[in-house]
């Protein structure tokens, strides 16, 4: 993934180009802070049965979510940035370009797999909805923001009331509800290690669910003597940088041949001076602040 991510990272950086990312919205509005479950905001339980829809309506639900996402995606890029610190120009052009190109995709896919099983590994929002499931999100605590705004964008695409549900809470109540209930068949689930065996762990003892699994780790990049060091330099750094470190496949440990290991250890120690910290609004900003302060700590912890 980040031989194709670098590459990208650095043009973005360095980009002057009219085709640079639009103003952000620095202090956006906050809109939605409830649930919504059953298209409704507020709790609410519904017994109805779901009508019978054609695969390429929902094909045609997709393509229009991901039109309101993109007529709204300045404000959901504003509110990404606000809520996690991510640089506002990673949030339009990263994030909200591939939400868009990802619904965009999977409903051209809808009806086109003629009874064959659409794959499941990489399990968002869209692919669970493009094969005719109902959902349960539950946002990370820290970050619900840009996710309860697209609740509502579900809502005005119109979806039927309770095909999606977007929940907040902590992963000890809410998130170990959603493990424990029979009703669920399938748990993704992106988060810490720890968690990760525990939902395993409740999944087998209670429903033998499926489950999905995308947890952190300590990705390592190998540099090896022959290697062209400013591309070797450039790869680690946005490795470990990207996100502000908070990346599920960062590279944060890096083995250098020793023959070229003081160069190496020089040049990127320069290369980390040189980056950008600052007011994540700003568009040349390339590292914000990180998501919270345990986090924060964390981090100063390793030094």
């Amino acid at each position: 993934m980040l031989r194709f991510l670098v590459p990208w990272l650095f043009a973005l950086h360095h980009s002057t180009t009219s085709s640079s990312p639009p103003s952000p919205i620095p202090n956006p509005d906050i809109h939605y802070n409830q649930l919504l479950i059953s298209n409704e905001w507020h709790d609410a339980v519904s017994k109805e049965t779901f009508p019978t829809m054609d695969a390429s309506e929902r094909g045609q639900l997709l393509n229009h979510l991901a039109d309101l996402v993109e007529r709204d995606c300045v404000y959901l890029a504003s509110l990404e940035t606000l809520d996690n610190g991510k640089p506002f120009q990673e949030s339009y052009v990263l994030e909200l370009g591939e939400v868009i190109k990802g619904y965009r995709y999977f409903a051209g896919w809808v009806d086109k797999w003629h009874s064959k099983t659409v794959p499941m590994d990489d399990l968002e929002l869209a692919p669970a909805l493009d094969t005719g499931n109902t959902a349960v999100m539950k946002v990370a605590e820290q970050t619900p923001l840009s996710a309860l705004y697209l609740a509502s964008l579900i809502k005005e695409a119109g979806f039927t009331p309770g095909v999606v549900n977007i929940i907040t809470g902590y992963g000890p109540t809410a998130g170990a509800a959603i493990a424990h209930h029979k009703a669920i068949i399938k748990v993704a689930f992106t988060g810490f290690t720890e968690m990760g065996h525990l939902i395993q762990k409740v999944a087998g003892n209670f429903s033998l669910k499926r489950v999905t699994l995308e947890l952190g780790g300590k990705s390592p990049s190998i540099v090896l003597a022959d290697a062209d060091m400013d591309h070797a330099v450039e790869q680690c750094h946005e490795a470990l940088f990207f996100n502000m470190g908070q990346c599920c496949c960062a590279g944060s440990w890096t083995f250098i041949e020793e023959s070229i290991y003081d160069e190496f250890l020089e040049r990127t120690m320069e290369k980390a001076r040189q980056r950008r910290v600052r007011n994540p609004f700003e568009l040349d900003t390339q590292q914000g602040p990180q998501v919270d302060r345990e986090q924060f700590e964390q981090i100063l912890g390793y030094i």
